[in-house]
């Protein structure tokens, strides 16, 4: 195997998902394994959400008729007229005048041509505007990170920086909230002004506040902690016009003022600070670049990083907006993504498949020791992938599954960091299906490691959506959304906790974690080596050490033969914590 080359997804029919990693190799499996799976202590505790639970929860009530169902009916006609008028217009006045006095007015023919009249005139001034309608839904699909974003079924997800709630936003601009640990049904948030949501972002540190980005409007939802409704009242919106900078590609909460939030518009070439106790905004940034394409902020709120619609990234300190350029790249900016320690921003553009790398130092500024953090003059190429071969199973057709390469030689659509900074992920425009997975190091050098391709099963679709869970102490938890209806969470297993996070992942909710001692968590997949399906390390458990103090070496001497029967790949997961937990087990034998 080239040293560009990723380690092949299982051959075989039977195991076409990949399941989880475990210390650098994926686990594969049927797609049975995987029901079964996210059943476990592990995963059980996170929601299920499917595209067939939400169309379960679809409400009723229209579009249309939303207003409707949160006003008094004991209105008065003239209430009901002046309500027809402020929102759907005065064609809707003039039906509603001409039907509420056909029976006793002489004059109701006359109202009903003036009603034929206004219909038509509004009807050609929606078509006059409907091209700059198409424009500005054309600008969400380019920009947005969500694969197809108008025919998916998930237009956007976002999870609580505690890992308390996940808010899924359907194709229907209808918001679901799924709180983690709990069987309660999701609670809908839906407005008359929520509108082709493009982004959502949850107040740091504060679960009951919501920003969601609309193409004209931002809305402000904010539950009442007292009363949590499974359906809260509009009134619970604090709604933001901003149809002046239309259309609206992204939100997220400043790290200094919790009440200001960032704006992002595709019509302009600065950030927009939004005071959402008042509604007052102001532009900050430069005017010079272009139009803004995606925006990334570092995790400490430090730094933003502007990619525009041309060949240029921008790099602002957020305290005082001192901009960093970097100009003439391959191309636009297509994906990108900070390390949790903010110091390095990956990037790769649209004519080149090549990850690059900006470097931030902190230094010395003035006498007063402030600091402040400069990047590299130029982007760093860290990864090549124009000679990676991509080999995956194709089971496009039921009963039949061939093996398929490829080259890497369209551009990176998306990439995700995991918190820890230790995996990174990476969709592909070429082949959406699948997933490269890599193993990440940024000190005291820039290191990537292929770990894997990650697939779905056949029935799943393309990989519309990735993003990591923000807390997982086992490794890191990626989270996918399935263009056939499947949100699917991988965990990422490695590190000290590694082991317990494995055996979590097998242990049904009704076992307990104390029925295995240490000795024996950290023994069991230490033995593994290479990449190996979930069946053979399924057999491979049976072969159970003993729970007693004292162990004989025949036991461990079988163990060892049962590890040494697994072929062994060139992608070998044994870290150096696995031999030397292996080595002080055989001490204590």
């Amino acid at each position: 195997m080239s040293p560009y080359g990723f380690p092949p997804i299982e051959s075989s029919v039977d195991l076409p998902v990949c399941l989880y990693e475990t210390n650098g190799r994926l686990i594969y499996g049927a797609e049975k394994e995987l029901h079964e799976m996210e059943a476990n202590v592990l995963l059980g505790t996170l929601p299920k959400i499917e595209k067939e639970l939400l169309d379960r929860l679809q409400q009723s009530v229209s579009h249309d008729n939303i207003r409707e169902t949160f006003v008094d009916n004991q209105q008065s006609r003239f209430q009901q007229a002046v309500n027809s008028w402020t929102t759907k217009g005065i064609g809707s006045l003039v039906d509603y005048v001409r039907n509420a006095v056909s029976e006793t007015v002489p004059y109701s023919g006359w109202l009903s041509s003036a009603s034929q009249v206004f219909s038509k005139a509004q009807a050609d001034i929606t078509n006059i505007f409907a091209k700059s309608e198409e424009s500005l839904y054309n600008s969400i699909v380019q920009t947005s990170s969500t694969l197809n974003w108008s025919t998916n079924w998930v237009r956007c997800i976002a999870v609580h920086n505690g890992g308390h709630r996940i808010a899924v936003c359907q194709n229907n601009d209808c918001i679901r909230i799924f709180c983690c640990g709990s069987d309660r049904s999701p609670i809908t948030l839906k407005h008359e002004r929520q509108q082709n949501v493009t982004d959502m972002a949850w107040k740091p540190f504060d679960r009951m506040v919501l920003a969601v980005a609309c193409s004209h409007a931002v809305l402000i939802w904010r539950l009442d902690k007292q009363n949590l409704n499974i359906r809260p009242s509009v009134n619970c919106a604090d709604v933001i016009e901003m149809s002046s900078f239309a259309p609206i590609i992204q939100c997220f909460w400043d790290s200094v003022f919790d009440q200001a939030l960032f704006v992002v518009s595709a019509s302009l070439s600065c950030l927009q600070v939004l005071d959402t106790s008042n509604g007052e905004s102001e532009l900050v940034g430069s005017w010079a670049g272009g139009r803004i394409r995606h925006v990334w902020i570092s995790p400490n709120g430090d730094k933003i990083a502007v990619a525009y619609a041309r060949n240029i990234i921008s790099v602002y300190d957020r305290h005082l907006w001192r901009e960093e350029r970097w100009k003439k790249l391959k191309g636009v900016c297509m994906a990108a993504a900070w390390t949790p320690l903010s110091d390095v921003f990956f990037f790769a553009t649209r004519n080149e498949t090549c990850i690059r790398a900006l470097h931030f130092v902190k230094k010395l500024q003035n006498m007063e020791s402030d600091q402040l953090s400069y990047g590299s003059e130029i982007a760093v190429p860290v990864y090549d992938l124009s000679e990676m071969i991509l080999e995956y199973l194709d089971s496009s057709r039921a009963g039949n599954s061939s093996r398929n390469t490829c080259n890497v030689d369209e551009y990176i659509r998306d990439m995700k960091i995991s918190p820890d900074g230790q995996r990174i992920a990476i969709a592909f425009s070429a082949n959406p299906t699948i997933i490269a997975l890599f193993v990440i190091e940024t000190m005291p050098s820039f290191f990537l490691a292929p770990c894997g391709l990650i697939n779905g099963a056949a029935n799943f679709g393309l990989a519309t959506i990735l993003s990591f869970f923000p807390k997982f102490q086992y490794g890191s938890l990626l989270i996918i959304v399935w263009s056939a209806g499947k949100v699917q969470y991988i965990p990422l297993l490695y590190g000290y906790l590694a082991s317990e996070g494995v055996h979590l992942n097998r242990t049904k909710n009704e076992k307990l974690i104390d029925e295995l001692s240490s000795e024996h968590l950290l023994i069991r997949d230490s033995q593994l080596c290479g990449r190996i399906s979930s069946r053979s390390n399924a057999q491979i458990q049976k072969t159970r050490l003993s729970n007693n103090c004292s162990h004989s070496e025949e036991n461990a001497n079988e163990n060892s033969t049962a590890a040494s029967s697994v072929n062994v790949e060139l992608f070998s997961s044994t870290g150096l914590y696995d031999l030397l937990a292996l080595k002080n087990a055989e001490k204590a034998n």
